[in-house]
């Protein structure tokens, strides 16, 4: 064969190779991040926050029975506007109890959660949060809520979103 015909063979196969290599990489390639502060998209488990939402403090008595009331309210650092937020919450007869926790952006969260009479478990997408919850155990989660909007929770062994166990973690600006 002739050196041309070699050469003309092998730059089509590398021009292949670079041009399919490139098609997978833009088809695999993240996301680029929000510019200038701007929100996250929703997901299937995000909504916006509801506009007038309020933060319950610890021994709140005037919020609506679904709300989790924080069992410990202490400021994440002492300079900061974030707090540290411990609830407990049940998961019982197929419903998380309650089934609203409401905190402020950037808050540090720490859920308590109890399965009283079964085995179920909590997923939470958008946060990267899942795990098995036995019966009778209490399992720990912990969390930033870095991004506000109304957050769905779930047991995805029961039935996930549409038919198992299903709770809200909304996360005011405010």
């Amino acid at each position: 064969m002739e050196r041309s015909k070699i050469f003309a063979i092998v730059v089509a196969v590398v021009v292949i190779v670079v041009v399919v290599g490139f098609s997978v990489f833009i088809k695999r390639a993240p996301a680029p991040a929000p510019e200038n502060g701007a929100e996250s998209p929703a997901s299937a488990t995000r909504a916006p926050a509801p506009e007038d939402i309020r933060v319950p403090e610890k021994d709140s008595t005037d919020v609506p029975e679904n709300v989790a009331v924080p069992e410990i309210v202490a400021p994440s650092a002492p300079t900061s506007q974030s707090s540290f937020r411990s609830f407990d919450i049940k998961v019982e007869r197929g419903k998380f109890v309650p089934d609203t926790v409401v905190v402020r952006k950037g808050d540090s969260i720490q859920l308590s959660i109890t399965a009283v009479d079964g085995d179920y478990d909590f997923v939470q997408p958008d946060y990267g949060v899942r795990t098995a919850l036995p019966e009778g155990v209490a399992k720990r989660i912990g969390f930033t809520a870095a991004t506000d909007g109304k957050f769905t929770f779930f047991c995805e062994s029961c039935g996930g979103p549409d038919r198992g166990p299903v709770g809200y973690i909304v996360v005011s600006q405010k």
